[in-house]
């Protein structure tokens, strides 16, 4: 569902006053097991890998979100 869903025009303007955009390079780390769970995170373009650190088989893909998806808010 749409984070906007539901809000008035005016509603989604406010919201947006609180967003800033954050661009993140293929590889990048966005958060990390640990990290304060103070942001919520909205895809606009690309994809996100949610990660578990594995052991000699390597991490293991818990996730993977893509455009008009959120994560962190549960951090």
């Amino acid at each position: 569902s749409s984070l906007s869903t539901g809000l008035w025009p005016a509603d989604v303007d406010l919201l947006l006053a609180f967003m800033t955009p954050v661009n993140v390079r293929e590889g990048e780390y966005v958060m990390r097991h640990g990290d304060a769970g103070d942001r919520l995170y909205v895809i606009l373009r690309g994809r996100v890998e949610i990660l578990r650190a594995g052991s000699a088989r390597g991490d293991m893909r818990l996730a993977l979100f893509g455009p008009g998806l959120m994560f962190g808010e549960m951090a």
